[in-house]
């Protein structure tokens, strides 16, 4: 299994807990023998995992040259104009630009193809839309990667407690991503939470 994680770019050095999740995350897989990638909005290079090695790989250089192609950084502001207007926290509006960026959307099927992904694992809902995406395109041309959404704090729940637009975004999302209600008893589920109002809204007791 080839797996590709989709994420914040604030990773090194892994001093707050997202960056510590994600990171160890990414090693736990590569050593279990499942090569891991990480995309961010770091428009140079990805991370490569493969079993105690990690690599900073630079995108091949056409790809890297087409990421200058002058509506994308454009593109990448209304991406954000728009988040705002939905009502996206201000301060969290970095995660949810993603879901509205053609660049994202590039970088995320590029690095899929090149190392031939079969899962896309959205770290944030904001970049479910990319791994999406990125794997119909590349199902285009032959098996169809799977793409999961991880929640780090039940953003759904917390976006839908807001009085903005993204609350019904928020409620859309969920939707879209959540596992049909019958798959629940068959598989066993683990929600770490660090206050009783998270663990009871991840569905724990």
């Amino acid at each position: 299994m080839r797996v590709v994680l989709l994420t914040r770019g604030d990773l090194y050095p892994t001093n707050h807990g997202a960056a510590v999740k994600i990171v160890r995350t990414a090693e736990a897989l590569a050593r279990a023998g499942a090569p891991t990638c990480i995309v961010t909005d770091d428009r140079d290079h990805y991370l490569r995992f493969v079993e105690d090695r990690r690599d900073t790989v630079p995108y091949p250089p056409r790809f890297r040259a087409a990421e200058e192609w002058p509506p994308l950084p454009r593109l990448g502001q209304l991406a954000e104009t728009l988040c705002a207007r939905l009502g996206y926290p201000k301060e969290e509006i970095f995660l949810y630009r993603p879901q509205f960026d053609p660049s994202w959307w590039a970088r995320a099927a590029a690095v899929g193809r090149l190392e031939r992904a079969d899962v896309f694992q959205a770290e944030f809902p904001g970049y479910g839309v990319p791994g999406l995406l990125a794997a119909r395109l590349l199902g285009l041309r032959g098996r169809r990667p799977r793409t999961v959404v991880v929640q780090h704090n039940v953003e759904w729940d917390r976006l839908a407690d807001s009085d903005t637009t993204c609350a019904a975004c928020a409620r859309s999302s969920r939707r879209c991503w959540a596992p049909p209600t019958t798959s629940w008893p068959a598989a066993p589920t683990t929600a770490v939470a660090w206050s009783p109002r998270d663990w009871t809204r991840a569905g724990s007791p």
